[in-house]
């Protein structure tokens, strides 16, 4: 397999809930241009990547063992039921479960408001549920496992083809959170400095996945191609319809990815000149916004009332700059310590976009926006996965020496990425490597368990009201007599 196929796969699974979505939220003489105009894009970039060396890249024996990982990786997880599910499956489970039984675009009768979230990574699996006439595990286990496998192809052909790349880019940060555990264990107590701003810590990439499986993988492929297009093929603007298309799946990422190639773009238009600009982009740009319209108007059309403040506007913010530091301080030193070492030696718009990256995630820390500081949890990841490439891609276990202050950063970095993997590994994870499909079946007496349900609720609204919080569910409504519910949402 070629990069420029691996390069279409990506846009083509990032397309097909896009596709789904126009088609079952929008009015039909909406949805058609819509539609018309995704397969538009999706045409300009087969015939683009034609023009493209498509000398395979990547070996069937590669592809194979990448493809094992991957489904290991992706067992683990919990999709589906088949391993220990976190507590946020209840959310997972609800909401495919709710897509399958009810009409699209999801209504909650009970307050009379139309659904307003980002249900792209379950609009495929749910499909297919719907035309099979039952709930199907297996297609949501499989979409999962094919939307894993393209982002580890990613990782892989980016960190110079070393597998133990892969678990290192994807379990970076979090020595902050182990070492909170630590001192709270010691202290003998639950939580230690615990924050007002909600979960603010740099989270390692697979154990978000493990949380948010709908928001990490559509949001780390649409990072590998943006990366793939800034430096590999040097043309940052093909990277515009994947960003685009991820929206439906993780806005807040994808606002990040935004922000990204908004400043790319600045640069380069200040750099070229408009007219190349135009040439570049001005066909695929239109038809993209003319696209996003509609989409953004649903988005806007939310109920709102998320809770946000700064970090500053808490009960007692003395305390807010100390724990800011605890929260965040070490991973980011750390991570700032091991790019300053790259500088002389890398690719400069590389290493600013790693630098500017983690600018980025000490600013989101700053802020609060939604009852779980989503913007923070989820705006991290794309930001932490360009770091980690970055990193991955040009540091050298070999290189360690102690004759300089430079050296012994090295040292620091190195060991703090060999013991990234390690530090990953927790309670939850262990539990999900013993109580799983696969122990269930050759130890049942010692290794049964039962997955959370997914049908115990009506639908997400009450499930969120009951098992989160009411702030909680009211982030999934949209306005009363919106823009989109008058004009623009499809009838039942």
């Amino acid at each position: 397999m070629s990069t420029s196929l691996l390069r279409l796969a990506s846009i083509l699974y990032l397309l097909l809930p896009n596709l789904i979505f126009a088609a079952s939220w929008f009015r039909i003489e909406l949805a058609i241009p819509m539609i018309i105009g995704l397969c538009y894009l999706f045409w300009l970039e087969i015939k683009g990547e034609k023009q493209q060396n498509n000398k395979p890249s990547f070996s069937k024996k590669e592809l194979i063992i990448l493809a094992f990982i991957t489904f290991v990786l992706t067992g683990l997880t919990g999709i589906s039921g088949y391993s220990y599910q976190l507590y946020d499956y209840w959310a997972e489970n609800t909401k495919f479960y709710d897509l399958y039984k009810s009409d699209w675009p999801l209504y909650f009768e009970e307050v009379d408001r139309y659904a307003c979230y980002y249900f792209g990574y379950y609009l495929v699996p749910a499909f297919i549920s719907k035309l099979v006439g039952e709930l199907s595990l297996i297609s949501l286990f499989i979409w999962s496992w094919t939307g894993v496998f393209i982002l580890i192809v990613w990782i892989y052909f980016f960190t110079n083809k070393k597998i133990r790349n892969i678990f290192i880019v994807l379990s970076i940060g979090g020595v902050s959170g182990n070492l909170k555990w630590l001192l709270a264990k010691l202290n003998g107590v639950e939580v230690i400095f615990s924050s007002e701003m909600g979960p603010s810590l740099i989270t390692p990439l697979f154990q978000q996945l493990r949380w948010t499986p709908n928001q990490v993988i559509a949001c780390l492929i649409t990072s590998s191609i943006l990366l793939y297009s800034l430096f590999w093929e040097n043309k940052y603007y093909k990277a515009f319809f994947s960003i685009c298309l991820c929206l439906i799946w993780c806005i807040f990422p994808a606002v990040m990815l935004f922000i990204l190639f908004a400043a790319f773009s600045l640069y380069y238009l200040f750099k070229n000149g408009f007219a190349v600009f135009l040439k570049n982009n001005g066909r695929s740009f239109a038809v993209c916004l003319l696209f996003m319209i509609p989409i953004a108007i649903y988005f806007a059309s939310s109920n709102g009332g998320s809770l946000h403040h700064s970090f500053l506007q808490v009960q007692r913010p003395k305390f807010a700059i100390p724990k800011l530091i605890i929260d965040i301080g070490l991973d980011l030193g750390i991570l700032l310590i091991g790019c300053l070492i790259l500088r002389k030696t890398v690719n400069k718009s590389f290493y600013f976009l790693a630098l500017a990256s983690l600018f980025f995630i000490f600013l989101l820390r700053t802020y609060r926006f939604g009852d779980q500081n989503d913007l923070f949890m989820r705006g991290q990841m794309p930001l932490l996965f360009m770091v980690g490439i970055f990193l991955m891609q040009n540091f050298n276990f070999t290189e360690i020496s102690f004759r300089s202050k430079i050296e012994i950063g090295r040292f620091l970095v190195a060991v703090y990425l060999i013991l990234s993997p390690l530090l990953l590994t927790s309670e939850t994870l262990i539990k999900s490597i013993q109580y799983n499909k696969i122990t269930q079946l050759l130890w049942p007496n010692s290794f049964s368990y039962s997955p959370l349900p997914f049908d115990k609720y009506k639908n997400t609204y009450q499930m969120l009201y009951d098992k989160y919080s009411p702030a909680g569910s009211k982030q999934y409504l949209g306005k009363k007599n919106s823009i989109y519910e008058r004009y623009l949402a499809r009838r039942h």
